[in-house]
């Protein structure tokens, strides 16, 4: 598999060439200088404050640069780091949103477990002292304001259409929990079955027949397929807005890495517990990546004709979930090749990258997700502990 040393690395990676790597590696620090280059006075990062540009969820643009940064390789004693922490442990320690905590649980655990360019091997330390006083203190929330198996907005947020679970917070939180578990916070073994049992019953109950479908899958799956069924997810299965309730490759990618993440925990919470529902994990996993596959592309978020956007969050997504399943390709496609392809040939002359189909504010998270998808930073979220 390709590791993330690819970056600034000395041997090529399979799949891509040299030049695809040296490309990567010059985005990368081209979208880490026009990082840094955001940060404010005070330690934090967006457009907080701003009339019509205000993120609603303060926390989250620093906690999500922070996250970014030390997953793009730049050190957790780095002086911009420092500060943007102070920030959020001054004013956000525990943050309204389920977006905000959780992400702010995979800054503090990329901060444990620095893994980044030139690193050899994922970290695997634990949570000592106050980090871990913070990291449990954001542990507990989160898993306090899980719902039956997934998360909405959190902190007494209405939810939109009466909905009390959606896909896209979910995989936030899920990520987290796994981050969260692999630093020593240990989650509940109920609380993991729940997010498998959940997510499979939100991913679509029938799709088309896909029989060219080939899961190359990691060595200890099984050689024959499960099913050559494409099935998706979508924001909200059950949701009245037609818009939420469509299945999307953005959508698709973060149901999976929400199994994905149940399955490692699962695995390591509640042996009993995942024997008996690893075949439907691995079926739901198969068939997803089936819809991935069938509706292949890089140019927008599937299917061709869907107006939802969020363009660079499904890039991000086929980079979560290629690396945490643990494959070069989806059916045939190198995935990272054409997401990494992508991402160089559209970058910002300032180092930024820019598609206005996000939450504001759309550069900043525009270029964080794309820094995150050149840097498989989720290939330290591979296994749990």
């Amino acid at each position: 598999m390709r590791r993330i040393a690819l970056l600034l690395a000395l041997a090529p990676a399979a799949g891509a060439g040299a030049e695809l790597d040296a490309d990567a590696a010059k985005a990368v620090a081209e979208g880490v200088r026009w990082l840094r280059s955001r940060q404010a006075g005070d330690g934090s990062w967006g457009s907080i404050g701003e009339t019509g540009d205000a993120y609603a969820f303060p926390a989250g643009p620093t906690a999500l640069a922070l996250w970014t940064l030390l997953k793009s390789g730049v050190a957790p004693d780095d002086p911009q780091v420092k500060r943007g922490f102070s920030y959020l442990e001054r004013y956000y320690r525990v943050p309204l949103s389920t977006y905000e905590t959780a992400v702010l649980m995979l800054a503090i655990e990329a901060r444990i477990n620095p893994w980044g360019p030139g690193r050899d091997a994922p970290g695997r330390a634990r949570a000592r002292g106050a980090e871990k006083e913070w990291l449990q203190e954001l542990h507990g929330k989160l898993v306090k304001e899980c719902a039956d198996g997934g998360w909405r907005y959190g902190g007494n947020i209405p939810g939109p259409h009466g909905i009390p679970r959606d896909v896209c917070h979910s995989h936030f939180a899920a990520l987290a929990l796994l981050a969260a578990h692999r630093a020593g916070v240990r989650a509940p073994k109920e609380t993991a079955a729940a997010i498998a049992t959940w997510i499979l019953e939100e991913q679509e109950p029938k799709g088309p027949r896909h029989a060219r479908f080939v899961d190359l899958g990691r060595e200890e799956l099984p050689a024959r397929p499960v099913s050559d069924e494409a099935r998706g997810w979508a924001y909200a299965k059950t949701s009245p807005s037609a818009y939420e309730s469509r299945t999307t490759g953005a959508m698709t990618s973060a149901g999976l890495v929400t199994l994905l993440c149940a399955d490692a925990l699962l695995r390591d919470t509640d042996p009993r517990a995942h024997t008996k529902m690893k075949e439907r994990i691995e079926k739901g996993a198969h068939d997803g990546l089936a819809w991935l596959d069938l509706h292949w592309t890089v140019k927008k978020n599937p299917p061709e004709d869907d107006p939802t956007g969020y363009h660079l969050l499904h890039l991000l997504g086929l980079e979560r979930v290629g690396d945490l399943r643990g494959v070069e390709r989806i059916g045939h496609n190198l995935w990272w090749d054409a997401v990494a392809d992508w991402l160089v040939r559209h970058q910002n002359k300032d180092g930024s990258w820019l598609v206005a189909d996000t939450h504001a504010p759309h550069d900043l998270l525009c270029t964080c997700f794309s820094l995150h998808a050149l840097s498989r930073s989720a290939l330290s979220y591979g296994t749990a502990d």
